[in-house]
């Protein structure tokens, strides 16, 4: 896996479509660079040059540790291709489906029962509320959620409203470009997790970080 400088994303897709993938990443950037200045919010933005299911299975392989488990939440054909993913990597999955009664109560009773969950999995289309309400448990109890925007896209407002811990988006206008945002401070702490080099986000974080130059302003 390879990160893309937003240069790299205009020569690949175009300008036009470099600026529809850009436009993820754009609610908490105070500069129209904001690939430059980005990281002021506390989260990293990655474009990475993988299609949808294979960004899947990065995200799960660089975040989810060698003892974690990951707890999907969810009822549609995207937990199907999640649970796929965490068989082929041999992470261990446990799941919830999104019609239950109350899925925060659901979710709380399988947390406290099974202690090996690290992180939660759901999808965008869950409701805003629901989101904020599964990220606040997971936090609470020392867990990270990440959420699949590739359906449904949520700005970055939205991600900070929420407190989500990683988003990942299959651009819109490329099969093969797609982006990454992850909080910094949950983001260190996936080095040594990436079961296989390509899978590897943390890596290609730390690569990208190259890429930035004596203009970037100092993190707060």
């Amino acid at each position: 896996m390879k990160a893309m400088s937003f240069d790299q994303l205009k020569a690949d897709t175009g300008a036009l479509a470099a600026l529809r993938t850009m436009s993820v990443m754009s609610a908490l950037a105070a500069d129209k660079n904001f690939m430059d200045h980005f990281y002021l919010s506390g989260y990293e933005g990655l474009c990475v040059s993988l299609g949808h299911e294979d960004l899947t299975r990065s995200i799960i392989s660089t975040a989810v540790p060698m003892e974690g488990e990951l707890l999907v939440v969810g009822s549609d054909e995207h937990c199907a291709m999640w649970r796929g993913v965490c068989a082929s990597l041999r992470i261990r999955v446990s799941a919830i489906d999104m019609g239950a009664e109350d899925i925060v109560a659901a979710t709380e009773t399988l947390l406290k029962v099974n202690p090996r969950i690290t992180h939660i999995l759901c999808t965008a289309q869950a409701e805003a509320l629901t989101i904020k309400a599964l990220t606040g448990l997971a936090h609470r109890m020392g867990k990270s959620v990440i959420v699949d925007c590739s359906a449904e896209n949520m700005d970055m407002a939205e991600i900070e409203a929420s407190g989500v811990d990683f988003a990942i988006s299959a651009a819109d206008c490329a099969e093969t470009v797609s982006v990454i945002v992850a909080r910094r401070s949950r983001l260190v702490m996936t080095e040594g997790n990436a079961r296989r080099r390509e899978h590897d986000i943390y890596t290609a974080w730390q690569e990208s970080l190259a890429c930035r130059t004596p203009r970037m302003k100092p993190m707060a």
